[in-house]
């Protein structure tokens, strides 16, 4: 993840660094049914101007423009925080697959009686990139419950607004 974004409207594709040649980085590390810390805390870091600049509703506004970069304090800036690593999630999964998606690569491994024998350099190839492939899905799945675990708890929140700062 690129440190040198525009704050005000961050764009993911300029966000998202795939060479990682520049000193402006933060690597990000995505595991299986885990949340990236680093990702959270960069992307809270990142959205807090966008947010707060742009939001309309008065239970927003209210809200305190506190942020921390490892605890969540407000409701509404961490569903917008979440929502953000969803669409860097989705716009990693559409570039890594371009090539091929992880339903063709799993294909390509299986190895039945009726696949077509692979080389053991491309079978490595094809076990690399499934995985990086199923810890994206995996990612995007976690966030989607995530989003809705804040959605659930929103109705509360509305109905007293002091909760969600």
């Amino acid at each position: 993840m690129r440190l040198d974004c525009d704050l005000k409207e961050p764009f993911i594709p300029t966000m998202v660094d795939f060479r990682g040649i520049e000193r402006m980085i933060q690597p990000c590390r995505f595991k299986i049914d885990q949340i990236c810390d680093i990702m959270v805390s960069y992307l809270r870091s990142v959205c807090k101007t966008s947010f707060f600049d742009s939001r309309k509703l008065k239970i927003q506004r209210n809200a305190s423009k506190k942020v921390l970069l490892t605890k969540p304090v407000n409701l509404f800036y961490e569903q917008y925080v979440f929502m953000y690593y969803k669409q860097v999630l989705k716009f990693i999964q559409a570039n890594i697959e371009k090539t091929s998606t992880l339903e063709k690569d799993l294909e390509l491994l299986d190895e039945g009686p009726h696949a077509p024998k692979i080389s053991f350099e491309l079978k490595m190839v094809l076990v690399y990139r499934s995985e990086k492939k199923k810890i994206i899905r995996s990612q995007i799945h976690l966030i989607d419950h995530v989003l809705d675990v804040l959605k659930n708890i929103e109705p509360t929140l509305t109905q007293n607004p002091k909760d969600a700062e």
